[in-house]
Parts: C-alpha cells; structure tokens; sequence
C-alpha cells in the first residue's frame, strides 16, 4: 500500500481518493454539492467519475 500523499489547490489526495469516488458515483446520485459552496445537479454519476481521473493524475497512481 502507498502512503504518497499529494496537497493539491486545497485538495488531500491519496491513493484511495479516487477509489473512494468511483465507490461513490456507482451509487448514481441526483445532485452533488459541497459545504457552504454550490449544488450541481445533472450527471452525477460521470462528474465523479471524471474527477476521479483527474484525482488519479495529480496523484500519480
């Protein structure tokens, strides 16, 4: 297991940062949203599941 932790633009990324939201994007929810900022409503599902790429590739992993 990788311990390589990665401070990206106010983001903590490990190695299961992007496992942790494909696991959420199966789940296919309706709206995402963040504390005290926007809601996105739409396609959920690929919105986590792209940022989970791009989590991937900051990492490295």
């Amino acid at each position: 297991m990788s311990y390589k932790r990665t401070w990206t633009r106010g983001w903590f990324i490990t190695v299961q940062t992007s496992e942790t939201l494909r696991r959420l994007a199966v789940l296919k929810p309706k709206s995402l949203a963040v504390m005290h900022g926007s809601a996105f409503v739409g396609d959920c599902e690929r919105a986590l599941d792209d940022l989970a790429a791009v989590m991937r590739g900051l990492h490295g992993s």
